[in-house]
């Protein structure tokens, strides 16, 4: 009996988290900050039937622990810890990323009554509460409607999945063709809710070059957290446009091997050297130019031609190899060969 009623319970969590779920994905999809929704529905559900959706159409319900009606003060003592555990794992999200309330949440609610001799779980021992089977069907008037709630919020989520696989196709396409405007103007909502690391990285791109520069740092941030391997580059990039040259300097000299960061390097080290007519800069620049040069010669043609930044990079490095070469007096062309071999040996104990 024990165990048939934790099944039950286990099984309306488990539709209660794809409601809440729906409810997430609707406030999440119309761009507010409603973080608070899905706790939401546990509570109004409490207050006014006892149980939830999940309980209703598995005939349980919520009780004190002599078998009465739930008393308000238990209601509220209930609902509390919900919303607590609910915000508690949803720091995670602020934190590295991640989302694991709906996980947590059915843990919290139904799991270890699977190891405890009365079927009761940790909201239950701490509201002083419990689950029991609905003898009387209270609820029962109530199934068709949350029978249809439910298959409403399965319809919704599949619906979301397809619009948020249809739009993110988009959103690819937008910012390859350098649609930039139409990236923020289509896809910033749905960015926000993706686990692609690709989104942040072209929503990011899309904020730089629409000279939005805090927001392009905060979405490239999100897409390294997802683990995007082009998000240092991006970063540097950025600062570069804001020209706070030392900080992109210090970013790109932490992968001397990635020939992006190079890239980074040699026009950093050029700006500084225009500002401030520095031959130390312009040698720095022209060393990291060669560093690009030598580092193109690692890949083929083919991946050169696959890759237009790259293929930018090589060829402006060349060009600038060529100009300044023909202004240098033999010492400086000496001094700046002395520059090229140390940066091909940092580049070699990076």
């Amino acid at each position: 009996m024990l165990n048939k009623l934790a099944t039950k319970r286990f099984l309306a969590g488990l539709i209660d988290i794809i409601i809440m779920v729906a409810i997430d994905k609707i406030v999440l999809i119309s761009g507010t900050s409603f973080t608070a929704a899905a706790p939401l529905y546990y509570f109004m559900s409490l207050f006014k039937y006892n149980t939830t959706v999940g309980g209703a159409l598995l005939n349980i319900r919520i009780a004190n622990i002599d078998g009465n009606d739930l008393t308000k003060a238990k209601k509220l003592l209930r609902a509390f810890i919900f919303v607590l555990a609910f915000f508690a794992v949803s720091l995670s999200q602020l934190i590295d990323g991640t989302n694991l309330w709906p996980l947590v949440i059915l843990i919290v609610i139904a799991l270890p009554m699977f190891f405890t001799k009365k079927s009761v779980s940790l909201i239950d021992f701490f509201s002083r509460s419990r689950v029991i089977k609905d003898a009387d069907n209270t609820y029962g008037k109530y199934k068709k409607e949350n029978a249809l709630i439910f298959a409403s919020a399965i319809i919704l989520i599949l619906s979301f999945f397809a619009f948020l696989f249809i739009r993110t196709n988009n959103c690819y396409d937008w910012a390859q063709k350098r649609e930039f405007q139409t990236v923020i103007q289509e896809c910033e909502k749905i960015t926000k809710i993706s686990r692609d690391s690709g989104m942040h990285y072209n929503l990011g791109l899309a904020y730089r070059f629409t000279k939005q520069h805090e927001k392009a740092l905060n979405t490239i941030k999100k897409a390294k957290l997802l683990g995007n391997k082009n998000a240092d580059f991006a970063t540097a990039s950025i600062y570069i446009d804001k020209k706070e040259y030392d900080v992109a300097i210090e970013i790109a000299s932490s992968n001397l091997n990635d020939i992006k960061m190079l890239s980074v390097l040699a026009i950093a080290h050029a700006m500084k050297a225009s500002g401030s007519n520095s031959f130390d800069e312009l040698i720095n620049s022209y060393a990291y130019s060669k560093a690009i040069i030598h580092k193109s010669k690692d890949l083929s043609e083919a991946e050169i031609k696959s890759d237009p930044d790259i293929s930018m990079m090589v060829d402006t490095s060349y060009k600038f190899i060529d100009h300044t070469e023909k202004n240098f007096k033999p010492s400086q062309k000496k001094q700046a060969d002395k520059r090229f071999k140390e940066v091909m040996k940092k580049m070699t104990s990076n």
